[in-house]
């Protein structure tokens, strides 16, 4: 049976969640502070008896990143759910960069944050028993693990080398080049910039985007969420600075990339 921390704060929302994951099968350990989260990671070998981490980010003696870092820097390689009453975007970015698998902005439904649960945990697995082991860690885009393309077929010779402008996408060795540079994109950047590819001139909405690129995966993905994928994945192939950006907003409606 899969155990996961919860390190939350508000008694109440904790037993709830207790109660919650317990009922969907799960054991669960509840941590009320900081101080309390650091102690049970060096408690001997109990990391190992965890497959999942749910961080609150505001924590009365510390905070959800920071404890993050923590677990990172000790070697805790386990996914971690971020829980945080914050949505903007800086925050929800800065828990992604620290490694951070997905987040949920209270309130929440017990049904959202099962299935980002089982979500997680299912792409976790995937990773660990995928040729190459951790090297598919979602947290940069290896060139140890197979390329990840929605609708392959769809692609033409899926392994090749596509030119886009100034940037270069090697999806045999699932690389990202700009300008010489490779660039360091997750794996939900990654399967963007694909996506976008095979799809330029075409308007993509934000729900076709959410069904084809991140649901097949099993990656649950909601529209904040998207659009700091989006958002991060400009910042680096340079649109953020671009007076003519590959990615282009279609207000109301989506994304396009413009057509060569």
């Amino acid at each position: 049976m899969q155990k996961i921390l919860v390190v939350e704060d508000d008694s109440a929302l904790a037993v709830g969640l207790k109660i919650a994951l317990t009922d969907a099968g799960y054991l669960c350990e509840v941590a009320e502070t900081f101080t309390r989260a650091k102690e049970i990671l060096e408690e001997g070998n109990r990391m190992t008896e965890y497959s999942l981490l749910i961080f609150d980010v505001m924590l009365p003696d510390g905070n959800g990143h920071e404890l993050l870092r923590t677990y990172r820097n000790a070697g805790v390689k386990l996914p971690v759910i971020f829980l945080t009453a914050v949505s903007d975007e800086e925050n929800v970015v800065r828990g992604l960069d620290l490694g951070a698998d997905d987040y949920i902005t209270k309130p929440f439904r017990n049904a959202e944050l099962l299935s980002r649960v089982r979500a997680v945990l299912r792409r976790y697995e995937n990773m660990i028993t995928a040729p190459g082991g951790e090297s598919g860690k979602a947290d940069g885009v290896s060139s140890k693990r197979n390329p990840v393309i929605t609708d392959q077929d769809d692609i033409k010779n899926a392994e090749g080398v596509y030119s886009y402008r100034e940037l270069v996408i090697d999806t045999k060795a699932s690389t990202v080049t700009l300008s010489g540079k490779e660039l360091a994109l997750s794996s939900g950047e990654y399967k963007l910039l694909v996506y976008f590819l095979k799809n330029q001139g075409i308007c993509l909405t934000r729900s076709n985007i959410l069904e084809k690129i991140f649901d097949e995966s099993g990656n649950f993905v909601d529209d904040s969420a998207l659009y700091v994928y989006v958002n991060r994945l400009r910042d680096k192939i340079g649109d953020l600075k671009r007076k003519d950006p590959y990615i282009k907003t279609v207000r109301g409606i989506g994304y396009r990339m413009e057509k060569m």
